[in-house]
Formats: structure tokens, sequence, C-alpha cells
């Protein structure tokens, strides 16, 4: 058993055990390994640590993480039940293993290279933030979008900090405004947000200056010095339920963040079949991707706190549904200081 997952054995035990409160479907990990089959759970363990290697394609754009999730190659599983599970790692089953590599070669001193060890698999977190396109975005879309502004709290994941959009107002307030002010007359939110002299009228708020952080940490302007609108989706293309697909160049540029991790906390990172909590029918190849982060729970035990969620596709050619779990653990180490010219934002559930 390595050391990192003789580390996380508690934080595993306390996980599962939280994970299925409320589940009316599985109560328990074992009752999930039955259900799940033993090719559909999947459970692994790494540290969250400097990303090292090339750019990565985040959605058409090459983007250069910070950090990743440095993930051990064997697997984990498990024996015991309940609180007496004991975790441990083992290598692939004989016949799922590659055929042997050739034998290093003998350099001219005649002693063989030394071998290297295998490399980690590095996952990294990188989330394309969702806006209101004042716009273009309808009225449900707006509500859901200005969540952010009903609570001071860390929004949507991959946040570079803590900062949250300002308690002025209610979601439905500035939906309703909006949608009123772009019937009315659109080019007054076409309009840079520096060349505005007041909110424009029946907005939720009266003074410009609440207005335009309102609208730049929440909505499609940028921080260029003007305050120029952009659009979220291409023309004429209805957005599909698979955000961010659908949106234009310019804003998947704009929008990248990456999710930041607290350093020395323990994290769960899960793949699950979309609405399995919820017992609706789900989609082929169709996951919810959820960041949580393990903290203790008032009066004892443990809360998963979710830190990032989306959607994502996993794909099996024309493999029916199935449902697939997916589980890593890691332990985020401390980054190196980045400093960025841009402020931090929240991230609207």
């Amino acid at each position: 058993m390595s050391q990192l997952l003789d580390q996380l054995q508690p934080q595993m035990r306390a996980f599962f055990e939280a994970f299925f409160v409320g589940s009316s479907q599985v109560k328990s990990l074992e009752e999930l390994a039955q259900k799940a089959g033993s090719d559909s759970l999947e459970i692994t363990i790494g540290r969250h640590k400097p990303y090292c290697g090339p750019t990565v394609d985040i959605h058409g754009h090459l983007f250069l993480p910070r950090g990743a999730i440095h993930v051990e190659r064997d697997m984990v599983y498990f024996t015991g039940k309940d609180r007496k599970i004991t975790f441990y790692q083992a290598a692939a089953p004989e016949a799922a293993k590659p055929a042997e590599p050739a034998p290093p070669p003998t350099p001219p001193t005649g002693k063989p290279l030394p071998e290297l060890p295998p490399a980690a698999h590095q996952y990294t977190m990188v989330r394309i933030v969702e806006r209101v396109d004042p716009l273009d975005d309808d009225l449900p879309t707006m509500k859901r979008l200005f969540a952010g502004l009903a609570a001071a709290t860390p929004a949507e994941p991959g946040s570079s900090g803590s900062s949250a959009a300002p308690a002025t107002g209610k979601p439905a307030a500035w939906a309703e405004a909006i949608l009123a002010q772009r019937t009315a007359d659109p080019t007054v939110l076409m309009a840079p947000l520096e060349t505005l002299t007041s909110p424009p009228a029946g907005m939720p708020v009266q003074d410009l200056t609440e207005y335009k952080n309102v609208m730049y940490a929440l909505c499609t302007y940028s921080r260029d010095g003007k305050g120029t609108h952009y659009s979220k989706r291409l023309p004429l293309v209805t957005m599909p339920s698979d955000f961010p697909e659908g949106t234009t160049d310019e804003y998947r540029l704009l929008n990248a963040r990456e999710v930041v991790c607290e350093a020395g906390a323990t994290y769960c990172l899960c793949n699950l079949p979309e609405g399995w909590f919820h017992g609706v029918d789900r989609q082929p190849g169709l996951f919810r991707e959820i960041l949580f982060k393990m903290g203790s729970a008032e009066g004892g035990g443990t809360e998963l706190i979710p830190v990032s969620w989306g959607t994502r596709v996993i794909g099996w050619a024309d493999a029916h549904a199935r449902d697939f779990f997916d589980f890593c653990f890691f332990v985020a180490d401390a980054l190196p200081e980045f400093k960025s010219d841009e402020p931090d934002e929240p991230f609207p559930e």
C-alpha cells in the first residue's frame, strides 16, 4: 500500500459514509459495487500539484494550467463493510496487462539504464464560466445565472479566489429588468459600460458603480478599459444544454478559468451518471462531474462541499447507457504564486 493511500484511508471512509446519506438507491459502497459491477466502479488516488506538460486544448483554445491531479497508476479496491472498510491498491489483472515492453537499451558501459517509474496520469481542471448575455439569454437562464447575487458565497467552482458578487437585489429582479430593457431599447445594453452616466431605467440598483460591478462580475462585458459587450453564443445558434458548446471563440477565450484547490485540503473528483441522485432516466454517456472538498461538519462528522460541477460526455461509441462511477481522491499541494491582472470573480451556479 502506498504512503499516500495510507494517508487518505480515513478521509476515504468518511467520504463514502457521507456520500450515501439521503440516497434512495444505494446506502453503502458495497451496494454501489454490486449495482455498478466491478468494471464500472473506479477509485484512484493522487495529488494536485504543479502541471508538467504542454499546453492543453480547452474548447478550441490553448491553455497552460498551473496545476493538475497527478493520479497514481494502480487502481484502488476495498474489502470489509461500513466503517471497517480497508482500501488497497492492486495492479491490473494479468489478462488486462499490456504486452511486456522491450528491454531497455544497454549503454556502452554494459550496464542497463535505470528503469524509470511509471508516469502518473495528469488530470487538469479548467472550466468555462457561464455568464449572462443580456442581449441574448432567455429569462430562465438569466434568473439561474444571477443566483450569485442572492448571497456572498464562492460561486461556481474554478474561482481563483473567495470573492463573490455583491448582494444587491434578487436574481429575478435583475433578469426581468434586463429583459424589459432589451425589449424597449437594446442599444442601452450594447453600449460599453464605461460610457454610461447612470444605470438603465428599471434596474434594481441606482448607483452606477454598483451596477457596473454586477455587470462585470456576472455578464458578458470585457475588462478592456471600456466595458465592451461580447456575445456568448454564435449567431442563429440555439444554446445547447451541454454548455459551453455553441459559444463563440471570444467567449471561451475570456472565460476559461482553472479550479483552484486549497493547499493541504483533501478532495474527491467524481464522475457520476447524470441524474443518478434524482432517480431520472440517464442519457448514454452523459455524466455529472463534481469536485467535493472534504471538511468538518458542525457537531462532528464530515461535510462534502461541492466546489466545481458540470456536465461532461464520456463516450463508448454506440454502447448502451451504463452506470459508471469514478472517484479520485487527492491531496492538494501548494502551487507557486501566480499573479494576474484579472481580478478574482465569482462563478455563478
